[in-house]
């Protein structure tokens, strides 16, 4: 049974794959990162990460534009034919590269942004309804 991926299209999806990752280490947990600790300053982080959101989430397509084409085209070929067992193999091969262990172990800068920031946006919302400012608690 012959390959779709030769050895040298594995070299280039897992440099394309380090790219990837990299980019998102720097945009999603940097930006996140410091875009989360820049809206802490304000009066209202909530509504300024809200606000912040946008932009965040148009640098977050900005990394996904650079996912590595190979894995979409296989992607939609196994959608297209589930019953073609090398495309199926191919994907498992690529799932080492693209499996939740793997992102928690070489992305752990883009988690720790992408919680942060998430943790400041929804913060306030029970200060809405209890009357509680939570971080008042840890800063005054």
């Amino acid at each position: 049974m012959k390959e779709l991926l030769n050895p040298e299209d594995w070299d280039k999806i897992r440099v394309e794959l380090k790219e990837y990752q990299n980019k998102l280490n720097m945009v999603v947990g940097i930006g996140g990162f410091m875009t989360a600790l820049a809206c802490l300053g304000t009066e209202h982080p909530s509504l300024y990460a809200f606000i912040g959101a946008i932009i965040f989430f148009i640098l977050k397509s900005h990394v996904l534009s650079v996912f590595p084409k190979d894995v979409i085209t296989l992607r939609k070929l196994a959608k297209e034919y589930p019953e073609n067992e090398e495309i199926k193999s191919e994907l498992k091969k690529l799932e080492k590269f693209l499996s939740v262990k793997s992102i928690m172990k070489n992305g752990k800068p883009a988690m720790i942004g992408y919680f942060f920031y998430w943790f400041v946006l929804v913060v306030e919302i029970p200060s809405v309804f209890l009357g509680v400012k939570w971080l008042e608690l840890f800063y005054k």
